[in-house]
């Protein structure tokens, strides 16, 4: 479904003179009697302007609906099940649990061989990561990198989405061994995934990120048969014929998602932002054994250089047993085998080296939340009373909060707007709300949430934030609250979504509601909504840019 967009270009002009010269300005040229805008640089100067609030506008080139190309203005399609990983570098945020708020941009970091850290989300297959890996066996004496059995404890890989989405699954895609004349590296031999919010360890003032197993996986794979064993969930990445095979995770919440009480969570998915592979295993330089000898010597020159593995030196005992030669403070094992007498020298064992690579990791999201920062769109929000800071709940940081206080209608309190700064469709509301160790432990009492096309009841006269109080009453709203979700005393579930039929929303109002009324208007009985999201496809519904003032003089 892609439903249809209006769109719409507006001229400001100031004064009508004779228009036989040609003027310039830095959002138009007039040439003769015409006003022409057919430069990238002159449509970044026109302005995507709030139709309700008067101060509210960005430059065309900062709004998130709208693409500046060298043929015009393009709106923004938004899509469903789209992978978030290769944009995390896009996004920059506070980050306040790690660096007191210092800005962060996304992105992939590795513990070892940082320099291909980015290949796993660069949406090229092609590329990959692998731990810091000696050229040869022998030249492991000189420089072993992480290649070795205390070096694993760095073959870790961490992905910051940059914000907190919220996601279906996580797909790990692995090169295939051996393709056609090709050799392409292999799937790690077990690694564990895990997923993070961004909720601080230890709860609730630590300093580092508190994650999850979500889960732990063998590939079970054996050079030459493509797949792994039989259980380890590895199987073959569509489209790259039999050349990439992949682990898909499926993710649940990560927090209290249960209404019903029965121990299971209500929804599938959940919000993250971080997520880390941690690779727990590895056969190193003795992944498969070749052969011995000469024989063993052909097949080994053979292999592919990535994969040759260890060379084993062994020595014969008086009793024509075979010990292996182990490297001592002053000579190494090779050295030690040419330094015997032939007779005791032993066959040389020649083993395939593992290639362990990661070629992408891609993370599943919803779509494109469309509450994210209605800052970056002419957007706004706004809360009754000025006690908290609604603006936190859209900005895409688990640790940041808008605290609500439960509403009462006696006090000015406790009811936040949202202007998303464009009418786009929806059928799906996401909410998680941060765990504090007070109240109601963050969760709210019961979530009231309303929704608005911008529908109008009665005349706005909006020129500020503090005007959104209009809104109440001036707009149609409708109660996408479900009933189940109505009362949160027992089930204190923090992480939640409504679906509902497509539908059109610009603007939110959201409360929490006790329906027992005994903690009505009550101060420090408070939720702590770390974010809402809003998910649909297509076109935002109407976009309109306009011009700064034309003068024609």
């Amino acid at each position: 479904m892609k439903p249809f967009l209006l769109w719409g270009v507006a001229l400001a002009l100031v004064s009508l003179p004779d228009l036989c010269v040609a003027q310039t300005g830095n959002a138009y040229r007039v040439v003769g009697n015409s006003i022409r805008v057919t430069r990238a640089s002159e449509w970044n100067s026109w302005i995507f302007q709030n139709d309700l609030v008067s101060s509210l506008n960005v430059p065309v080139s900062e709004a998130d609906v709208v693409r500046v190309e060298t043929d015009g203005l393009r709106p923004v399609l938004f899509h469903r099940e789209i992978n978030v990983a290769p944009t995390s570098g896009d996004f920059l945020y506070p980050d306040v649990v790690r660096s007191a708020g210092d800005p962060t941009f996304g992105g992939a970091s590795v513990k070892s061989n940082t320099r291909r850290a980015s290949n796993v989300i660069d949406d090229d297959l092609s590329t990959y990561w692998e731990p810091d890996t000696p050229t040869s066996f022998a030249s492991r004496l000189g420089d072993p990198g992480d290649f070795h059995i205390d070096g694993i404890r760095n073959w870790e890989l961490e992905i910051d989405l940059g914000r907190l989405v919220f996601a279906d699954s996580v797909t790990i895609i692995f090169p295939a061994g051996q393709f056609e004349d090709e050799y392409l590296g292999q799937p790690v031999k077990s690694l564990a995934l895990f997923a993070s919010m961004g909720e601080r360890f230890p709860f609730p003032l630590g300093n580092n990120l508190r994650f999850s197993l979500v889960g732990q996986r063998a590939s079970g794979f054996t050079p030459g048969t493509g797949a792994g064993g039989k259980g380890d969930g590895l199987v073959a990445t569509p489209g790259t014929e039999g050349r990439y095979l992949q682990m898909n995770f499926p993710l649940e919440p990560l927090d209290r998602a249960d209404w019903d009480l029965d121990g299971l969570a209500d929804i599938t998915g959940g919000f993250i932002q971080y997520v880390r592979v941690k690779i727990i295993a590895s056969d190193l330089w003795r992944h498969a054994y070749l052969g011995a000898g000469e024989e063993g010597l052909i097949a080994f020159e053979a292999l592919p250089t990535a994969q040759r593995g260890a060379l084993v030196y062994q020595r014969r005992t008086a009793g024509d047993l075979l010990v292996e030669l182990q490297g001592d403070g002053e000579l190494n094992a090779e050295q030690r085998y040419e330094s015997l007498p032939e007779e005791k020298r032993g066959p040389i064992l020649y083993y395939v080296k593992e290639v362990p690579r990661i070629s992408e990791v891609k993370v599943w999201a919803r779509g494109n939340n469309y509450a994210y920062q209605p800052e970056r769109r002419a957007g706004a929000s706004f809360e009754h009373g000025g006690l908290g800071a609604p603006q936190l709940a859209t900005d895409g940081v688990y640790d940041t909060e808008w605290a609500a206080n439960t509403w009462s209608p006696v006090y000015v309190k406790g009811t936040a707007w949202y202007d998303l700064g464009a009418t786009f469709w929806v059928d799906n509301i996401s909410v998680v709300n941060k765990r504090i160790n007070q109240s109601h432990l963050g969760a709210f009492l019961g979530p009231d949430i309303r929704v608005s096309d911008g529908t109008l009841l009665k005349p706005l006269n909006m020129e500020t934030l503090e005007d959104f109080t209009q809104l109440e009453d001036g707009l149609r709203w409708d109660n996408i609250i479900s009933e189940e979700h109505v009362d949160n005393h027992t089930p204190v579930v923090r992480v939640f979504q409504e679906d509902f039929p497509m539908r059109k929303i610009r603007f939110l109002q959201l409360r929490d509601i006790d329906i027992t009324g005994q903690r009505s208007g009550r101060y420090g009985s408070l939720a702590t909504l770390a974010e809402i999201q809003l998910y649909g496809e297509g076109y935002p519904t109407s976009i309109s840019a306009y011009s700064p003032p034309i003068s024609l003089t």
